[in-house]
């Protein structure tokens, strides 16, 4: 325990974190966001992002930026030892060098927190993180427990290999990914989906499949023998049940089919094309909403709190600009994955872009790494005279150029390499080979400037790769997936042997999947 923070405590120093929080931490009256807007920078450089890690000082009015040290400063001069971070509340020392957890600051964080944006109904039972303290019976409860589960580094736990049932390798290797997304995971695993069947006193009608993160639940015209949500708890819990014998996803498969006609029967489907099909029918069935949440939807359709939209839904902005008034027209999409074209068709669409801040590659020959993909896909476009935009500023239509840029990033992010080509004339599979890093840095096809996008925003780290294997008419569909750290597996259907990031980098990938290095709680 830190003695400088008890002795702030002990001269009332609580009030004043409470102060701090109410006025610049978690602010929601006019005239604190007023205030905020005005003084919250650092005093000393004036930069004010989240990069600049800004901390108010807890003995004096003053705020200053960590990452330039001038908050340290500060405290040094002023003998001033304990400051609180303006994003998540944390006090840190100065004189300890290090923050500083306090259970009673932590519940007042946590209380303010509640009671500022109660009033709005912006908080639902998911948005806060609460402790959890297991009473004498439950501690007694699990020492008698003879159920201990103990993984060891060289664990297979959550390993299972997926039976064919007939060219559903698009199925298993999708399932393979999906499985083994960590965010996924912790979700089903702790139960946070529930699906209500109605009693009987309600009348017979379908029954109210429900997320535990919406305060109001709206009836769905889903039943829980129908609920995707439900079968994917069922699956993860297969999964990770400690079986070693392949698992037969039946009825995922059926569901698929029920939800999906375009993906039904036996023969070959695209795996991409499942991906997508499979999040847009969880989706639906665990999307739900409070009073709160229909009033807003009302003005933005395709808002959503569901767990599918946290973890995949990114933001991709379009800036289309005037040639004649250099007006600028910005949009918001919400996305899933991104598509990214490989071989001839990549370096056409280069041909008809311009050179951008990011760019260092030629377009005469086709791009050979997923960041080249990148680059080519976040050049601004001159749409050319066949095209033309009507601006509101010169009131006709004019010529323009177009660039596309991430505006929000997911937990998650799906590459898409377009490996089928077909046209009227031409149908193939392009077999370049696509190199792609182990570690992806996004900062440079961000909106924005470098000042407002931390580091710890944009970093993603592999873990996972669909790849494709034969020609566009007769293939096979395979999966690199990573088990723990340094720990990657071939995925084969009911067949798994043990692999390296080596093999994998070196892969014909389809699909890549990333998750973000650093996950932000807020």
């Amino acid at each position: 325990m830190c003695d400088h923070l008890i002795s702030f405590k002990e001269n009332g120093g609580s009030k004043t974190f409470e102060i701090v929080l109410r006025n610049f931490v978690y602010p929601t009256k006019l005239r604190d966001l007023r205030r905020k807007a005005q003084y919250a920078h650092c005093f000393a450089c004036r930069r004010s992002s989240s990069k600049a890690r800004m901390h108010a000082c807890l003995h004096c009015i003053y705020l200053g930026c960590f990452k330039h040290k001038h908050i340290h400063e500060h405290c040094r001069t002023k003998k001033h030892p304990l400051a609180v971070e303006m994003m998540h509340s944390c006090v840190y020392c100065f004189k300890c060098a290090s923050y500083v957890y306090d259970t009673e600051l932590e519940k007042l964080a946590r209380r303010v927190h509640m009671e500022q944006y109660a009033g709005f109904k912006l908080l639902t039972p998911c948005s806060i993180v609460t402790d959890w303290t297991p009473c004498e019976d439950e501690v007694q409860c699990v020492k008698d427990s003879d159920k201990h589960c103990q993984l060891s580094p060289n664990t297979f736990f959550g390993l299972r290999g997926l039976v064919n049932m007939g060219n559903t390798c698009f199925m298993n290797c999708i399932l393979q990914a999906l499985t083994h997304t960590p965010v996924l995971r912790d979700f089903f695993m702790s139960d946070l989906h529930d699906c209500s069947v109605p009693s009987s006193s309600e009348p017979s009608s379908p029954a109210n499949c429900l997320s535990v993160n919406a305060e109001t639940a709206i009836t769905s015209s889903v039943h829980p023998d129908q609920c995707l949500m439900c079968e994917f708890s069922r699956i993860f819990q297969q999964f990770y049940s400690g079986h070693r014998d392949p698992y037969v996803p039946y009825r995922l498969l059926h569901l698929i089919w029920t939800s999906s006609k375009h993906l039904a029967g036996y023969e070959q489907q695209d795996a991409h094309e499942f991906f997508i099909s499979a999040l847009d029918v969880l989706h639906r069935h665990c999307k739900t909403e409070s009073d709160f949440g229909t009033i807003f939807r009302q003005a933005w359709p395709a808002l959503c709190n569901c767990v599918i939209d946290q973890v995949f839904t990114g933001g991709l902005q379009s800036d289309v600009t005037c040639k004649q008034c250099m007006g600028v027209s910005t949009t918001v999409d919400p996305f899933w994955d991104i598509s990214l074209h490989i071989g001839s068709e990549a370096r056409d669409s280069c041909v008809k872009k311009e050179p951008s801040r990011v760019d260092f590659i030629e377009c005469d020959t086709p791009p050979t790494s997923l960041t080249e993909c990148l680059q080519i896909y976040t050049r601004q476009e001159n749409l050319g005279s066949g095209a033309k935009i009507r601006c509101n500023s010169c009131n006709m239509n004019q010529e323009s150029t177009k660039r596309l840029s991430f505006k929000k990033l997911p937990l998650v992010f799906c590459f898409h390499l377009k490996r089928f080509e077909q046209t009227s004339k031409v149908r193939k599979k392009i077999s370049d080979y696509i190199s792609f890093p182990y570690e992806l840095d996004l900062q440079p096809f961000m909106s924005g400037s470098d000042e407002d996008i931390g580091p710890e925003h944009t970093r993603y780290v592999l873990y996972a790769v669909v790849n494709h294997n034969g020609t566009i008419d007769s293939g096979h569909y395979t999966s690199f997936i990573r088990l723990q750290k340094e720990r990657w597996f071939h995925c084969d259907d009911s067949i798994i042997t043990h692999s390296s990031l080596q093999d994998c980098l070196k892969s014909e990938a389809y699909l890549l999947f990333y998750h973000k290095k650093y996950l932000i709680f807020e």
